[in-house]
């Protein structure tokens, strides 16, 4: 193996001058010969071995960022060559003919990016006949990186609340560059970024020694450099911002403050020329403050300072006008007085000069009574009467003011006292009327309620009048306070006891809503009269197992005891004297009818009616399967009127007649008659949701009934006759809603759909009983609604309502 020297290197483009980190790449080149001539086998004559005659590179030197070099190998006695590549270094691989006695490549010299000096390889073969191997190592130079410097050596200066920018250079090594402060503290409101901008706005100043390192990107091991710059930053200028002064006035407090910005904080001020108002002084932190005490335009100049070691000072001239307010004086009215007691006022000044001076101007003053230098008015009355008198009051000016006042002063003879000793007592529910009087003191009088209450209904009048009417009975303890007219009000206080009677205590309630079996049950007992509260008591019969009687007149309770069950009550008021009431009730209780709610009455009956509003709609079943128009029109409700269907459905044959009106889920109406256990029949006109029918069953003869339905909206009627023999003993009023069969397993569909409650209206011929029994609704063993108490008019159906309505 042949190397070419360095003298070939030379030879080949020169070595770089300079200051260089270098890394020096061997190129090794083996070229295989062909065999030469065959020889006679006696005298063989060994083959010519390859030989490299001149290589060339350009560039011979090339930079740490790596590039091409161009290779040109002169070489002999060799048929085939090729290039092997070191790392670092990647040439072609593939054989190539040189038997003409030259052989190129072009090597991509990869970037080193290091501050180590370092080596590659690169190799080359040259092959004869008989495949013998010569190589050669070719070199070539690589720069390294440069020294890495900081350029910059000094900052501009910066100003407070002035904007600043200045981005730090540096030169060499390998870019990008990263800053960081190493020494010192960014002055306040600056900032440094990693690429060495200092930015930001000052807040404050000061002079600041800096130091700063720049690191490049070099690998593996980066440059760095340090450099320490002073920066400094000026305070803002000093300046006076203070606007116009506000004025004053004589015997005044004024406080006013000087304001500045700039500088360094904290500022020093003081007066500096020409007159301030008498009285006020300014302090060194700028407050000019007192009580001035003359009168005038006043002229001067401030002067602040800052507090930096070099202080700014800076002057402004200012003006304060003091103004002198009139004389006047404030008190308006003097207060009443009485003779014999003690009376005192002080008069009060506004304006001029204190101090003030007092005296009486025209007329006298009451018997009793002085006013001093000082202006107290002062002393006992001893003669009543109405006094005019003018006060004057002089300041002490250079040249004094005087101003007057005049004044009527009262002196009342009697002190005042109310005359009305008692009130008469009064009776809930009957007008009540009188007037309190009172004497002494000065006329009108006012009247108020000083403590207690009045009865409810009874209202005391600022004239003293007491009245209105009693709306509930007992003893009432109140007191009453008279106010007179006085400049200094008088006032006197008497306390009363009024009794109010109550009214007869009567018992309202004369029927009660049925029970149903095992289903909740609540109603309540009414008064009128008496006083309330109330305590009830069962004085003799029975009520039925299971519901009791609270002392509030509340009936509650389940029961499972069918029958009419007859009790008495008695109920006791809270009248200062006591009163009692008693009465006899009847509560019957029956089977609840499943799945449907009603009013029945028993009785034998000739005629039904029952005048109600069509329902808007029924609500989905309680378990629902379909969504929309996929709901069947099936699930309905019904709204009817008929005798005999609290026991009978058409599956078991017991008679019953009935009509009315059927609302399916889908909004649409029909009306229909039914005698069972007979089909329901439809009827040839149209119904609406929201209509009002009239429905009205009656005997037209022996076992011929009638059955008509009036559209009272629309105006539209219908009638049949039909032979019915069943017994009349229950008359209905229903609203019906049947089971969903549309639905496996089937459920029942809720009442909770119509809205407002369905309103049954016009009823006749219900019996003669008043004590009528009402059906509750029950949906799966739970009772979901009970019709109201009847009313005059009829009743009413609501889903959810299980406590009847109170009767109206």
């Amino acid at each position: 193996m042949v190397s070419v020297t360095e003298d070939a290197a030379y030879r080949w483009g020169g070595w770089p001058h300079g200051r260089v980190l270098a890394a020096v790449i061997p190129v090794f080149l083996m070229a295989f010969l062909a065999a030469g001539a065959v020889k006679p086998a006696a005298t063989p004559k060994p083959p010519a071995a390859p030989q490299f005659t001149q290589a060339v590179l350009r560039p011979s030197v090339v930079a740490s960022a790596g590039g091409r070099v161009s290779v040109r190998v002169r070489v002999q006695n060799a048929q085939s060559c090729w290039f092997v590549g070191v790392p670092g270094v990647l040439v072609p691989a593939s054989r190539q003919n040189c038997a003409q006695g030259l052989a190129t490549t072009v090597a991509d010299v990869k970037p080193i990016d290091s501050t180590q000096l370092g080596h590659l390889h690169v190799t080359a073969y040259a092959e004869n006949s008989k495949g013998a191997e010569t190589p050669v190592s070719l070199y070539f130079i690589q720069e390294g990186l440069g020294q890495l410097e900081v350029v910059t050596q000094s900052l501009v200066g910066a100003a407070v609340n002035k904007p600043y920018k200045y981005h730090l250079a540096a030169q060499g090594g390998r870019a990008p560059y990263a800053w960081h402060l190493t020494g010192g503290t960014m002055p306040l409101g600056l900032s440094l970024s990693p690429s060495g901008t200092i930015y930001g706005t000052p807040r404050q100043p000061r002079s600041s020694s800096l130091g700063f390192e720049v690191v490049d990107s070099a690998r593996p091991t980066p440059f760095n450099a340090s450099v320490t710059i002073a920066l400094s930053v000026a305070p803002a200028p000093l300046r006076i911002v203070t606007g116009p002064l506000p004025g004053g006035a004589t015997q005044s407090l004024y406080n006013a403050q000087f304001n500045s910005t700039g500088g360094v904080t904290p500022y020093s001020w003081k007066w500096l020329s020409g007159q301030l108002p008498p009285g006020l002084t300014l302090s060194p932190t700028g407050t000019l403050s007192g009580t001035p005490t003359g009168g005038g335009t006043y002229k001067f100049q401030v002067q602040v300072s800052d507090s930096a070691s070099s202080p700014q000072v800076t002057t402004r001239s200012f003006s304060v006008v003091v103004v002198t307010p009139p004389l006047g004086i404030g008190s308006v009215t003097l207060p009443g007085a009485t003779v014999g007691s003690d009376f005192s006022v002080q008069l009060l000044a506004h304006g001029g000069v204190p101090p003030y001076t007092w005296g009486v101007g025209s007329g006298p003053l009451p018997s009793g009574v002085t006013l001093s230098n000082s202006g107290l008015l002062s002393g006992t009355p001893t003669i009543a009467g109405t006094y005019k008198v003018t006060i004057k009051v002089t300041d002490s000016s250079a040249t004094p003011l005087t101003a007057h006042a005049s004044y009527k002063l009262v002196v009342s003879a009697v002190p005042l006292s109310v005359t009305t000793l008692t009130v008469p007592g009064g009776t809930v529910g009957s007008p009540y009327a009188m007037t309190l009087s009172a004497t002494g003191g000065t006329t009108p009088y006012y009247w108020t309620i000083a403590g207690g209450l009045l009865p409810d209904g009874i209202q005391l009048s600022a004239g003293g009048a007491l009245s209105g009417t009693p709306d509930q009975a007992g003893t009432f303890h109140f007191s009453v306070a008279a106010t007179d007219s006085s400049p200094k009000p008088l006032s006197a206080t008497i306390n009363y006891t009024m009794v109010i009677a109550p009214v007869a205590l009567l018992v309202t309630t004369t029927g009660l809503p049925a029970a149903s079996l095992n289903n909740p049950y609540a109603a309540a007992l009414a008064t009128s009269g008496g006083t309330s509260p109330f305590n009830w008591t069962v004085t003799s019969g029975k009520l039925p197992p299971g519901i009791v009687m609270s002392s509030a007149g509340y009936l509650t309770g389940i029961t499972s005891t069918p029958g009419a069950f007859k009790f008495a009550v008695r109920v006791t008021d809270s009248s200062p004297t006591i009163q009692t009431a008693t009465t006899t009730l009847t509560l019957l209780v029956g089977n609840g009818a499943r799945n449907w709610s009603g009013y029945v009455a028993t009785g034998s009956y000739t005629e039904v009616a029952g005048t109600f509003g069509v329902a808007s709609g029924v609500g989905p079943p309680q378990k629902q399967t379909c969504q929309g128009a996929s709901c069947p029109s099936t699930v309905e409700v019904a709204q009817f009127v008929g005798l005999d269907g609290v026991n009978s459905t058409a599956a078991n044959g017991t008679a019953a007649i009935e009509a009315g009106v059927t609302v399916t889920q889908n909004g649409s109406a029909s009306a229909w008659w039914q005698v069972a256990p007979g089909p329901q029949v439809p009827m040839a006109m149209t119904v609406n949701p929201g209509d009002k029918i009239t429905v009205t069953i009656f005997e037209a003869g022996t076992n011929l009934w009638a059955i008509t339905l009036d559209d009272d909206s629309t105006g539209e009627d219908f009638r049949t006759e039909q032979t019915y023999s069943g017994p009349a003993a229950y008359a209905d009023f229903v609203v019906e809603a049947p089971l969903d069969t549309s639905i496996t397993p089937p459920v029942m569909n809720p009442l909770a759909s119509f809205s407002p409650p369905v309103d049954f209206t016009n009823l006749s011929k219900i019996g003669d009983t008043t004590s009528t029994a009402a059906l509750v609704l029950v949906q799966g063993d739970v009772q979901v609604a009970t019709p109201s108490i009847k009313r005059p008019a009829g009743f009413a159906v609501a889903y959810g309502s299980i406590a009847p309505s109170p009767p109206v």
